[in-house]
């Protein structure tokens, strides 16, 4: 090889775990003499994170491993890649497949010493080096940032809008640190692809590593914590802990410092929400990507998702009711099979009625393995492209209602 430098490229700019991924990937590289840079064409080795999460991101990765592999160097594919592609894709692309829970694989390949330490301090300074999303990201809220900080020095209403959606993007503050908590998932969503590459909820972490990783990164200056997993109230269940239990403990650590929760099925939380109200510190938690998928009961029961609207409403609510200044984030799914306008237009209730921050509207998008890719009443593209439009103007449309609908009455 003429240098040693290497190219990491995530092919999902915005998912948290693919970002421990690949800083898993790159310690591994650094450890062992070599460099991290931002262009592919610069590298001898190009690690790709792929995602299976829809067709595009898998055409996507084709893509990046095609135009690695006519540079002639060192291919590697890792992220969430379903076992039944790795021959497939080791063949055609002349590159090496491995799994995030092999990472051991990857250092017997480049015949690297294995280091396993017990606690690794992360280095996400380079985040950006991922994807040029993440770049453009952290623009974004370093411009906002101080933009709000002038609205609120000249008492601009607005001001708490934008400190709000400043809330969702602490994960681009370079005082963040990512926190993996759990790999995999207990849960059996219908039409989830991501366990088919990482498969079942066996890798929790013992609390108290966790504890002591945040403990050492607040050392370092740290002073807000992003937890990461599949499913972070999965967090425990295949130990004798729990997530709530998690969330204590981190607590009771000396220090300012904040929260992200990031990929709550509502389930656990739900079940437990009393318990999971009294972990609601005002001002400790400045962000919960609390998962909805659809508002529709008899879709979330064909979706698998084990709680219901009221459900769901009930546990936003009763966070907010306990910090009105948590970010709320959700996810929607569109056109899964089987959806009727009524089915949408309760979907749309919980985004008229919850004030959520951002959304990250799907359409819904079959893969290959799934249950619900067995389902036969599949929704047309047409409809699908339209429901999601819909859901957008909707939550965009609720929004300045809620901004400016109200007007202000003086004291």
């Amino acid at each position: 090889m003429q240098n040693k430098n290497v190219y990491i490229r995530k092919i999902e700019p915005g998912c948290y775990p693919s970002s421990l991924d690949a800083d898993d990937y790159a310690r591994v590289f650094l450890n062992n003499g070599y460099a991290l840079v931002d262009k592919m064409d610069k590298a001898s080795v190009v690690i790709i994170c792929m995602c299976n999460v829809s067709e595009n991101r898998v055409r996507e990765a084709f893509t990046r491993l095609k135009e690695a592999s006519d540079l002639g160097v060192k291919v590697v594919l890792g992220g969430c890649c379903p076992e039944d592609l790795k021959d497939s894709i080791q063949k055609r692309y002349g590159c090496f497949v491995f799994s995030p829970q092999e990472i051991h694989l990857l250092e017997k390949e480049f015949k690297f010493p294995q280091r396993r330490d017990q606690v690794m301090m992360r280095n996400m300074a380079k985040m950006e080096f991922y994807h040029p999303m993440v770049r453009l990201w952290r623009l974004k809220r370093s411009f906002l940032t101080h933009i709000t900080g002038l609205l609120k020095r000249i008492g601009v209403p607005i001001a708490m809008t934008f400190e709000n959606f400043l809330n969702t993007t602490y994960a681009y503050s370079p005082h963040t640190y990512f926190v993996r908590c759990a790999v995999g998932c207990i849960h059996n969503c219908s039409y989830c692809s991501t366990k088919l590459a990482k498969g079942p909820l066996v890798q929790s972490r013992n609390g108290a590593d966790i504890v002591q990783e945040i403990n050492a990164a607040l050392e370092k200056g740290y002073d807000h914590f992003v937890l990461v997993a599949d499913d972070l109230s999965s967090y425990g269940l295949d130990r004798e802990m729990d997530f709530i239990a998690l969330l204590r403990d981190i607590f009771s650590l000396g220090g300012k410092f904040s929260l992200t929760l990031f990929n709550l099925n509502p389930m656990y939380c739900v079940d437990h929400m009393d318990l999971f109200l009294e972990c609601i510190i005002p001002g400790r938690i400045k962000s919960i990507h609390l998962v909805l998928q659809s508002g529709s009961d008899r879709i979330l029961e064909r979706m698998n998702r084990r709680y219901t609207k009221m459900n769901f409403m009930a546990l936003a609510n009763g966070v907010l009711s306990k910090d009105r200044n948590i970010a709320l984030r959700t996810d929607v799914i569109v056109g899964f099979p089987g959806e009727t306008q009524e089915d949408f237009e309760e979907t749309l209730d919980v985004i008229r009625r919850i004030p959520f921050i951002t959304i990250n509207g799907f359409r819904y998008d079959e893969r290959a393995g799934t249950l619900a890719s067995t389902f036969p009443d599949k929704i047309p593209n047409k409809i699908k492209i339209w429901r999601q439009r819909v859901l957008y103007f909707i939550f965009h449309w609720a929004v300045l209602r809620r901004r400016y609908g109200k007007k202000q009455v003086k004291s």
